[in-house]
């Protein structure tokens, strides 16, 4: 078994995020990378200007995406 490896990508607009998931992807060496391609966890929690990112718990049934990010954002051990 070979070891896995976690790898957190930090990413900026124009700054080839797409283009490497993609690359990742089609590698077929790695893993899922879950659901979506950005999470928008920490940045909707501590940034005034990302506040319109966090989602209620009313707006998480809407489907399973806005879901996900919602326990991400309210759970630290999601």
């Amino acid at each position: 078994m070979t070891e896995k490896t976690f790898l957190l990508g930090v990413g900026a607009q124009k700054a080839g995020t797409t283009w490497l998931s993609y690359y990742l992807s089609s590698s077929g060496r790695t893993a899922t990378f879950g659901n979506l391609k950005e999470y928008h966890v920490w940045d909707a929690l501590h940034l005034p200007l990302c506040r319109t990112r966090l989602v209620s718990k009313q707006d998480s049934r809407a489907n399973t995406d806005l879901s996900i990010r919602f326990h991400m954002q309210q759970s630290p051990g999601y």
